[in-house]
């Protein structure tokens, strides 16, 4: 339902296109190697893997990529380790569509976001 959510948010700027979408790390994985997307969003919990351990397998796979993490934890450790781990974005679920928007558009551009827990 999240996801349907944001598919709903990136649809209201035609500067971005969803390309593909994956409820788990393995098929993530599958997803991101055969279309190769500019900017990933991801949550850090996922039903089968590790959503930080995931960040640096994409890296090695995507190394131009932008993440943005898009997750329930806004604790400060949660953050910081998406950080060392990749990521270049990082906002929590209950943040507004503009919000979310603002990060997407910064983080396209290589630019690092994060609300403040």
């Amino acid at each position: 339902m999240f996801r349907e959510g944001l598919k709903s948010i990136i649809a209201q700027n035609p500067q971005f296109e969803m390309a593909g979408e994956a409820g788990d790390g393995q098929t993530a994985l599958q997803v991101l190697e055969n279309l190769k997307p500019d900017v990933i969003l991801m949550d850090i919990s996922l039903p089968d893997s590790n959503g930080i351990e995931l960040i640096r397998e994409i890296r090695t796979i995507l190394p131009a990529a932008q993440i943005l993490i898009v997750s329930m934890h806004g604790r400060i450790d949660y953050i910081t380790a998406a950080f060392q781990a990749g990521a270049m974005g990082y906002i929590v679920k209950d943040a507004s569509s503009g919000k979310i928007l603002q990060a997407l558009d910064l983080v396209s551009r290589g630019n690092i976001f994060w609300t403040p827990p």
